[in-house]
Formats: C-alpha cells, sequence, structure tokens
C-alpha cells in the first residue's frame, strides 16, 4: 500500500516538474486563469531547484543559456524512484 502511494506521489510530482518546465517558457499575467497553477508549480518546485541551480550553472551557447538542472529531479522522479520502489509503470 505504502509503495503504491509513493509511487503515485512520484508519478504527480513529474506532472508538475513538467508543468514548471512549460511555464517557465511562457509570461504569464497576474489576470489570467493560469497565474494560480504557474504559482502551485513553483512553490512546489522551488525547494529542491534552487538549492540545484546554485550548484550547477546554466550552460551559455552564444546568447542562450540552458538550464539542465531540472532534469535532476525529473530522471529521480521518474527513473530512479520507480526502479527502487518497483513501479509497475512509469506513466
Amino acid at each position: 500500500m505504502t509503495v503504491r502511494i509513493l509511487c503515485s506521489f512520484s508519478r504527480i510530482y513529474s506532472f508538475i516538474f513538467i508543468a514548471w518546465i512549460f511555464f517557465s517558457w511562457f509570461r504569464i499575467g497576474p489576470d489570467s486563469r493560469l497565474y494560480s497553477v504557474q504559482k502551485f508549480c513553483e512553490a512546489s518546485t522551488s525547494w529542491i531547484m534552487r538549492p540545484l541551480q546554485r550548484v550547477f550553472k546554466p550552460v551559455r551557447i552564444g546568447e542562450a543559456a540552458f538550464d539542465f538542472t531540472v532534469l535532476i529531479p525529473l530522471l529521480v522522479l521518474t527513473v530512479v524512484v520507480p526502479a527502487i520502489l518497483g513501479c509497475s509503470r512509469l506513466f
């Protein structure tokens, strides 16, 4: 029972990270319906992302900078945790 709960939590939290990635690409104003969802995703992921972003700096390619630190918790949630817990499927 506990394993199913942890597998479900890992799956749901990975979707929150994916939503946070998409929200980071677009500017959403406070008058938008998605603003509260964006703020929820930011609050849910910032406690893990801030320390990771301090350690791993964005990769600069010309004028652009790519932040690959989101891949670390995403890989942990979608690959490592399900492998350790023996979750039947990832998604």
